[in-house]
């Protein structure tokens, strides 16, 4: 029941939130009556109407999850686009706490993957949500890689945050914890992002772990996530 009203109660007004923005959007850049303040409204709408839709699926999917209902949707998509469109859902906040947000790939990286994309944007949407909430200078880097031996997108997603420390690190992947490194800083906590995350991916036949901080700066950091795909 509940999984039924999120879907059709708050998804069709989000749907119809962004689609609506995005176009006056669109159209602002062509006659521009408004100028700059009305299209910076109008990408908080759209920008915050989609943060909330990712939100919606996480929460699909963790009821799919523990109903044995979830299944894939496979798609051949250009991931590093869709990186560049996540960004842009993030445009807002990073330009006010004036931070970076750059993609890499390694040379032969594939133009083209068969993989679901939805829940690829659902994940890197919560890893940067979270490198945003502690991460108060510097960049959020992700970096796309892929495993032509055994069928694998590998991305990292690296910060320039308060970082994690060693013995926080278990506690990561558990809904709305507090870690050490955050009791300073002011933040509500890591959430329910990257425990849904970690259940998402490991459906997906992935993995998701944090890496080893930067032994010289001490700072930030630094988490890789696997997920099936297929080059085309």
């Amino acid at each position: 029941m509940l999984t039924a009203t999120i879907s059709h109660d708050m998804r069709t007004p989000l749907n119809a939130i962004i689609s609506v923005s995005k176009n006056l959007i669109n159209e602002l850049a062509v006659n521009k009556p408004c100028k700059k303040t009305w299209t910076k409204f109008l990408k908080i709408v759209f920008n915050s109407a989609s943060l909330l839709n990712f939100q919606v699926n996480d929460l699909i999917d963790l009821f799919k999850i523990r109903t044995g209902k979830f299944k894939p949707v496979d798609s051949i998509v250009n991931v590093h686009e869709l990186v560049i469109e996540i960004f842009e859902v993030f445009s807002i906040q990073t330009k006010e706490k004036g931070l970076e947000l750059e993609v890499k790939r390694e040379l032969n990286f594939p133009p083209l993957l068969y993989i679901d994309s939805g829940r690829f944007k659902q994940v890197l949407v919560n890893l940067i949500s979270n490198s945003l909430k502690f991460t108060f200078s510097g960049s959020i880097q992700v970096y796309l890689a892929f495993d032509y031996t055994h069928e694998k997108l590998n991305v990292t997603v690296a910060d320039t945050g308060i970082g994690i420390d060693d013995s926080d690190k278990h506690r990561v992947f558990e809904m709305f914890s507090k870690i050490e490194s955050t009791l300073l800083s002011n933040t509500t906590g890591i959430g329910m992002g990257l425990s849904i995350s970690r259940k998402i991916l490991s459906s997906l036949g992935g993995t998701i772990q944090i890496e080893p901080r930067n032994a010289e700066s001490q700072r930030g950091t630094q988490i890789n996530f696997t997920m099936d795909a297929v080059h085309v």
